[in-house]
């Protein structure tokens, strides 16, 4: 049995944002704050003054991490245009390892707006932070999988087609009729921050209600290549490798066969017997 304990904690932080760095700083670079913890949580700020990806470049952009889950986060940001504070609460556009992005917070034209002292603006952060905690007893264990793999190949000459990219189908997962899943590829990176790299997209849904693991291992054809990971998969789930591998490493490994270059994704979808905690 799994039972689970509510508890919201806060904490409070002020990212001093040098709005200068909007014109010296360019897309997709972040600045990372210090880390703070209150009540068995650590949180950290990481933020992009010209913005995250090319989409958001006209916006700060800005990461909460955090860790000593299970969690769930409320984002509250704050700046101050003529004494008034002005709030925004966000959901999260981008998920990525163990934080939440939140692409266009405040637009370059609100930070210009905003009070400020010497170009410093406050941006004043609230977090709340829905923890859970998971007590399981012992139960025995029934957990069922299925198998399936993804293949995309592209041209040599792709490496140079700035954040182009291409994807496979929405596909339903072999020997299953609850999951489905979808590969996105930058040959040449996403954006700025990956240039020079290949970045992979995998994103996955199941309408399974039982817990449902997806462990994968990505590798490139011709060569020792691999990353392996593990993911939570509910309703809507995804994980981003901006920087899969660099185009040199590729070269050097021997990853461009016949001037392609091939990646494959071996999935395992566990389906466990217990209710999935929805975190």
């Amino acid at each position: 049995m799994v039972q689970n304990e509510e508890k919201i904690e806060e904490d409070n932080y002020v990212i001093k944002f040098n709005r200068t760095t909007i014109k010296t700083i360019k897309t997709g670079e972040g600045i990372v704050e210090g880390k703070r913890s209150f009540h068995g949580v650590n949180w950290w700020i990481q933020y992009y003054p010209a913005g995250y990806t090319y989409e958001s470049k006209q916006y700060v952009s800005v990461f909460i991490f955090v860790d000593g889950g299970p969690k769930k986060l409320i984002i509250r940001g704050a700046i101050s245009i003529n004494g008034v504070a002005i709030y925004n609460d966000y959901n999260p556009d981008v998920f990525h390892n163990n934080g939440v992005g939140y692409l266009k917070l405040f637009s370059h034209k609100q930070c210009k707006l905003a009070d400020h002292i010497n170009d410093i603006v406050d941006i004043e952060f609230k977090v709340s932070v829905r923890k859970t905690d998971v007590i399981f007893t012992a139960i025995p264990s029934h957990k069922t999988s299925v198998k399936d793999q993804l293949t995309v190949t592209f041209d040599e000459y792709e490496l140079d087609r700035n954040h182009d990219f291409e994807g496979t189908l929405k596909t339903a997962v072999k020997d299953s009729e609850k999951h489905r899943w979808w590969l996105q590829y930058f040959p040449a990176g996403d954006c700025a921050r990956s240039k020079g790299h290949i970045s992979l997209f995998i994103k996955a849904s199941t309408s399974e209600t039982k817990m449902v693991i997806l462990s994968c291992v990505i590798r490139i054809v011709g060569t020792n290549f691999e990353k392996k990971f593990n993911m939570l998969i509910e309703s809507d789930s995804y994980i981003n490798f901006p920087k899969l591998i660099s185009h040199e490493e590729l070269k050097l490994i021997g990853g461009i066969v016949d001037s392609k270059i091939t990646i494959t994704c071996e999935a395992v979808f566990t389906t466990h017997d217990i209710p999935s905690l929805n975190l």
